[in-house]
């Protein structure tokens, strides 16, 4: 772009503003007119108008972040629920199998196929209650540090109406 190209369009750009500020200007009386129609007392109202949508703008912010962590929160006591009954049923169901008699060897070679098959379901078993319970350990600290994060006083179950 060359000077001549580099002026011409400076002054077609100074041109355009200077016709956007004459037409604000004619408009003016008629914005004048509209806001006395409308009850509105001055630019300043605008402003005040401005600030109170900003305001309310940042509440409604501030109430998305807490409803995250309620959310957040909830999902937690979900996990914990889960983790809880899982564990119920893997450990009634180790209980069941763990009928296995005990031999003087204490060796897993020692036993027949059948009982074999018992004792690696039994470790399986218990294996997966140690992980879950190692999972619900995490959901009840996670849940215990969003009380504190939210002023919960009243741990949330399904009979409460946060719930």
């Amino acid at each position: 772009m060359d000077a001549t190209e580099t002026s011409q369009n400076l002054s077609q750009f100074l041109v355009n503003n200077y016709k956007q500020a004459l037409n604000t200007l004619a408009g003016r009386d008629d914005l004048l007119q509209r806001m006395k129609i409308h009850g509105i007392e001055g630019p300043w109202v605008f402003e005040e108008w401005l600030e109170e949508e900003r305001t309310y703008l940042q509440g409604l912010s501030q109430e998305l972040e807490l409803d995250i962590l309620k959310m957040k929160y909830y999902q937690w006591l979900m996990n914990l629920a889960d983790c809880k009954q899982q564990a119920q049923e893997l450990s009634r169901s180790w209980l069941m199998n763990a009928g296995i008699p005990a031999g003087p060897q204490d060796s897993i070679m020692s036993l027949d196929s059948s009982q074999k098959s018992t004792a690696l379901s039994l470790l399986s078993q218990n294996t997966r209650l140690n992980l879950v319970l190692s999972q619900g350990k995490s959901a009840e600290a996670a849940a215990l540090d969003l009380e504190q994060q939210l002023n919960i006083t009243v741990h949330w179950t399904p009979s409460r109406p946060e719930w």
